[in-house]
């Protein structure tokens, strides 16, 4: 990489690349430096504004995936503003440019405003690649994505299996992009309640992984951790616990105590203690989280906070519990607004907790608030509306 005798392009083109690598391997710091590197060279005469435009979008990437929002909302922003002057606003490149930016305002709370671009990129791979193309299907694929945090989950239900059409006829069903979209059909499945389609599909894509990619693939981790989270809140701590301790380990010996995918096992095996009646353990994790979640994804946080107040409870402490899930609940808000589903099913242990705490006009309140969202959407006998059904009972009795 550091040939003087190197072309100057040919260099900055490899630093990105490096960058890349990086990026992949969740050193992020090292990413951001070799992304720098890049640009001074692709700044140096004669410039080279294409590439330039490149590195920075990847450098929005960057920093979508340490957490700073703010900071890649602006640089995608600015990049796609070069893109839709150089090449035009139905450019490839601009649709890629739109794409990363609808992601990092998903990801960052903002699931109307990624909405907005999703559609108006939809239109756009239609017109670009065609109605039944990869990059058509990865838009439907994102869409059912927002759709699942706005709790739109019938509309959901309806891009995620035109996308697995579109990925069938592209790549096949025994592919990497079909399971992608198969895995994120379970997570629909999960959140709506349907545990055993949800199950099926979880391992139909995490042995496909295991197969095609090898077992320490980092998509066959994120994976196993998928259907050792859903299993565990199935009740079924003997099959879960090898599977998220299983891609902890991994993890743990590969990336930084900070990397987005090892914030993501702490977090699940926090709860496996704690769904398993290690309190001491569970607090202990998430106490040594708390510091390392600063800066990053909100939603993370609001985890973390929804964990406290869950443990608060199981420890006998109604009042903290109610407490912290006031706060849980402020944090959903914010994330999917105030009325959404995936704001509402956090109304239920709200109300658990604030009845337990004997705050009866909250809890009812709470309730009032969950109860209608939660029975227009969730399938019938599903876990959280026998939650709702007991609390119904509970608050009628008080």
């Amino acid at each position: 990489l550091a040939d003087a005798h190197g072309d100057a392009a040919a260099q900055a083109h490899a630093w990105n690349s490096l960058g890349l690598a990086l990026k992949e391997a969740q050193d992020f710091d090292g990413a951001q430096a070799a992304f720098e590197r890049a640009l001074a060279l692709f700044a140096s005469p004669p410039a080279q504004p294409r590439g330039t435009v490149t590195v920075r979008h990847n450098l929005g990437l960057l920093h979508r995936e340490r957490g700073d929002y703010a900071a890649s909302e602006r640089e995608l922003r600015d990049v796609l503003a070069l893109r839709e002057e150089l090449d035009g606003a139905e450019s490839a490149d601009a649709w890629s440019t739109r794409q990363t930016l609808a992601g990092t305002l998903l990801e960052g709370g903002r699931p109307e405003d990624a909405e907005a671009l999703y559609r108006q990129n939809l239109a756009l791979a239609v017109r670009l690649f065609g109605e039944k193309s990869a990059k058509t299907g990865v838009v439907l694929n994102q869409l059912a994505n927002v759709n699942q945090d706005l709790g739109h989950y019938a509309v959901e239900a309806d891009d995620y299996r035109q996308a697995l059409r579109i990925s069938a006829m592209v790549a096949g069903e025994d592919s990497t992009d079909y399971m992608v979209t198969l895995n994120n059909l379970a997570t629909l499945e999960e959140s709506r309640g349907n545990a055993a389609e949800a199950e099926a599909l979880y391992r139909r894509s995490l042995e496909f992984r295991r197969r095609e990619l090898g077992a320490d693939n980092p998509g066959t981790l994120r994976a196993a951790a998928n259907l050792g989270r859903l299993l565990m809140r199935m009740g079924r701590m003997d099959e879960a616990g090898p599977l998220l301790s299983g891609s902890f380990r991994t993890w743990s010996a590969r990336l930084e105590p900070t990397a987005p995918d090892m914030l993501f096992s702490r977090l699940g095996w926090a709860e496996w203690q704690l769904r398993t009646g290690r309190h001491g353990e569970a607090r202990a994790t998430l106490e040594a989280l708390l510091p390392d979640l600063q800066g990053k994804s909100p939603q993370l946080l609001f985890r973390h906070r929804t964990l406290e107040a869950d443990l608060a409870l199981r420890e006998g402490d109604p009042a903290t519990a109610a407490l912290a899930w006031t706060q849980a609940l402020a944090m959903a808000e914010e994330l999917f607004g105030a009325d959404t589903i995936a704001t509402a099913r956090w109304r239920v242990p709200m109300a658990e907790a604030l009845l337990a705490a004997g705050d009866l006009a909250a809890a009812r309140d709470a309730y009032r608030r969950a109860s209608p969202v939660l029975r227009a959407q969730m399938l019938p006998g599903s876990d959280l509306l026998q939650r709702l059904d007991r609390l119904q009972e509970a608050l009628h009795a008080s």
